[in-house]
């Protein structure tokens, strides 16, 4: 007899982003004699999906036949309109409305999806607020429980519908303690079921897929290192920036972007206009970062905004004397000046944090031990932290 409890993941998608790695170090720590673990995703963006457990069911929502909202519902409304289904496209807009000004989305739900019958212990929307994942787990399905995430530091506009949608779950976690304090402070109504908890990292994972080849360049001398997408938020700009300062005092290092994103051919004209083109070096997407994490002597991180950044937690995996930005989760992650840099948002404050690198071999060999030792200590059973909320 099956007693396992059941858990319902819903995510967006699965691209090679900060969120989607976490999701996938959050379904390896769920203990596979415990619980039956069906996910579905919205869109199929799979980089991450050789990743995924095999005793972990991957689904597809179950939308009705010709009304797929994989790419929102907005967009679907269009495609009816532009198909000449006026009537359709005329509901669904109707829905639409209901939904976002009286928070009701029953009729989306009865538009876009075969009835379910089936009953989950728990439901987690893993991709925060999302109007799709929000009928999928708070009104498809029959639940226990169920639970959000909010992940990134986002503009809080329509507060109240926000909070109307976070108020239909259970527990809300957000990924910082600094992200928590924001999220309580905007939505006070419900702030007793506002919780922080950390994204996990698979250190052992990391290590073991660290052993492949990274850099192919054959350079010898200083390499730095910064992982995100080439998005404004990311501050890839103010890397750019931050390396023609260096440069221009002298300084010989190669700097390399993993990355790709909307902004590719404005930051490549960028690094062109300042004569960066062997110095700044986009490498494009990467599944597998870990053996550049491995083989770099010096990690920046340079975001305008983070909920936790998990690319930060993963160069401390490695030990790397670690410059970054102040964003939430920045002094929950790195001490300063004992485990990192921490320096203000500018080109000049992070040009200057690395040249303390460049300059001072003492100061990155305190950051390196340092980082040792607290990575020597135990780490925090991630799922069981998450348990004493079931």
């Amino acid at each position: 007899m099956n007693n396992k409890k059941t858990i319902l993941i819903f995510s967006y998608w699965l691209i090679v982003g900060g969120g989607e790695k976490a999701l996938v170090y959050f379904l390896n720590t769920i203990p596979k004699d415990k619980y039956d673990i069906t996910i579905i995703f919205n869109r199929n963006n799979f980089a991450f999906i050789e990743y995924i457990p095999k005793y972990v069911k991957v689904i597809t929502p179950p939308f009705k036949k010709g009304m797929e909202a994989s790419a929102g519902v907005k967009n679907l409304i269009k495609e009816k309109f532009k198909q000449k289904k006026y009537l359709t496209g005329l509901c669904l807009s109707v829905g639409l409305f209901v939904s976002r000004f009286f928070y009701c989305n029953f009729l989306l739900k009865e538009m876009l999806f075969e009835k379910q019958n089936i009953k989950y212990d728990y439901i987690i929307n893993w991709s925060g607020f999302n109007r799709i994942g929000s009928i999928i787990c708070n009104d498809l399905y029959k639940h226990k429980k169920n639970y959000t995430w909010i992940q990134i530091n986002y503009n809080f506009k329509q507060t109240k519908l926000y909070e109307k949608y976070y108020d239909k779950y259970d527990f809300v976690f957000c990924v910082s303690k600094a992200l928590t304090d924001k999220v309580k402070s905007v939505y006070k109504n419900i702030a007793d079921k506002i919780v922080t908890l950390y994204n996990p990292v698979d250190t052992e994972h990391l290590l073991k897929l660290s052993d492949d080849d990274g850099f192919k360049d054959n350079y010898k001398g200083c390499r730095i290192l910064s992982v995100g997408r080439l998005d404004y938020v990311k501050g890839i700009d103010i890397a750019i920036k931050a390396c023609k300062i260096l440069t221009d005092k002298g300084y010989d290092f190669k700097w390399y972007i993993l990355g790709e994103g909307k902004e590719r051919e404005k930051l490549t004209t960028l690094i062109k206009e300042n004569n960066l083109e062997n110095i700044f070096i986009l490498l494009g997407e990467k599944i597998n970062p870990y053996p550049f994490f491995k083989e770099c002597d010096i990690y920046v991180q340079c975001s305008r905004s983070e909920g936790f950044c998990l690319t930060l937690a993963e160069a401390k995996t490695f030990n790397k004397p670690i410059v970054t930005t102040v964003f939430y989760g920045a002094y929950e992650q790195i001490t300063n000046n004992e485990t990192g840099i921490i320096v203000e948002t500018t080109s000049q404050s992070v040009a200057e944090g690395v040249q303390q690198l460049l300059d001072n071999e003492s100061l990155k060999e305190k950051l390196i031990d340092n980082l040792k030792q607290e990575n020597q200590k135990p780490k925090t059973d991630y799922f069981a932290e998450l348990e004493k909320y079931f």
